[in-house]
C-alpha cells in the first residue's frame, strides 16, 4: 500500500513522536501502534539520531517539503514513453511514414498508431539497455516490459483495422450496369 504525501508525514510524526518519547520502546511494537512496518521505525530512527534539535522540534521531515522540479526535469524519467515531449519526434516520424502506406484511413487512427508506434520504440530502447528482469527484486519483470507487451498487442490489432481498411479502400467499386448505361445514354445525347 502506498500513502499519500500527507499521510506519509502524519505516518513519520507519529513515529517520531513514539519514539521521542520513549527511546527504548521496540521498534516493532512503535510499527504495531503506528500502523507500518518495523523497518519504516528502524529508518526513521535513523533519521531521527541524524537531525539537529531545531530539526526534532519544529522542522517536519526532510521529504515532506519537496519543491517542484523545473520544466523539462527528468529526474524520474525512465524510458519517456509516457513523456509528451519524449512522444512527439517519433510520433511526427511514423505518421508520415504511416501516412505513405495508409492513405484512405483517417488521420486520428493514424495518430494513434503512430503514437503506439513511438512509446514502443522508445520503450524497447530503455529495455534494450536496462534488460527486461529487475536486478533489485530478483525473478520480477520491469514494469516497462509488460508496458511494451500491451503496446504490442495494441499495434497488432490497430494495424490489423488499419490493413483493412486499406485493402477495402483500394478495392475496385462494384459497377451498376444500369446506371452506367444510363450515363453513357446522357454523353451520347
Amino acid at each position: 500500500m502506498k500513502l499519500s504525501r500527507g499521510k506519509l508525514d502524519h505516518q513519520r510524526a507519529k513515529i517520531h513522536a513514539a519514539i521521542l518519547a520513549d527511546p527504548e520502546r521496540s521498534s516493532h511494537s512503535i510499527a504495531v501502534e503506528v500502523g507500518c512496518s518495523t523497518g519504516t521505525v528502524i529508518r526513521q530512527r535513523g533519521v531521527l539520531a541524524n537531525m539537529t534539535e531545531e530539526e526534532v522540534n519544529g522542522t517536519p521531515h526532510p521529504g515532506a517539503a519537496v519543491t517542484p522540479a523545473p520544466v523539462g526535469n527528468e529526474r524520474t524519467l525512465r524510458h519517456g514513453a509516457r513523456s509528451p515531449r519524449h512522444i512527439a519526434p517519433g510520433r511526427e516520424r511514423y505518421l508520415v511514414m504511416l501516412r505513405e502506406r495508409f492513405p484512405a484511413v483517417s488521420t486520428e487512427l493514424l495518430i494513434v498508431m503512430a503514437t503506439r508506434m513511438s512509446q514502443f520504440d522508445l520503450v524497447t530502447t530503455w529495455l534494450d539497455a536496462n534488460g527486461i528482469l529487475n536486478p533489485k527484486r530478483k525473478g520480477e519483470v520491469f514494469g516497462a516490459a509488460q508496458f511494451a507487451e500491451r503496446l504490442a498487442r495494441s499495434f497488432e490489432q490497430q494495424h490489423a483495422v488499419l490493413v483493412q481498411m486499406q485493402a477495402e479502400a483500394d478495392a475496385p467499386k462494384p459497377v451498376d450496369a444500369e446506371s452506367e448505361l444510363a450515363a453513357i445514354a446522357e454523353e451520347v445525347k
